[in-house]
């Protein structure tokens, strides 16, 4: 009986073709390889982990650039007005 796979990815018909080949039992290790690939979704989680803390770097690299920018701006104004008395 047909069952597609739910990606798409017919297990039985990657196997059927791997099997009928003059090099069969190589092919058929690598279409097993590859299904278990296909199927492996332990890892999905630590890459969204890894996108997360990406952004989330990304994030606070930009918002200490700002801050920094700003807390330079006030230290030149409180310098300037130390220096010549007159303040902003």
């Amino acid at each position: 009986m047909y069952q597609p796979h739910s990606r798409g990815v017919n297990r039985n018909a990657i196997e059927l073709a791997a099997t009928s080949s003059r090099t069969g039992y190589a092919m058929q290790k690598i279409a097993t390889v590859i299904s278990n690939l296909w199927n492996d979704e332990s890892g999905i989680s630590s890459v969204e982990y890894a996108l997360l803390l990406a952004f989330v770097a990304a994030g606070i690299i930009t918002a200490a650039e700002l801050l920094s920018n700003a807390v330079q701006n006030e230290m030149e104004d409180t310098a300037t007005c130390i220096e010549t008395g007159t303040c902003p």
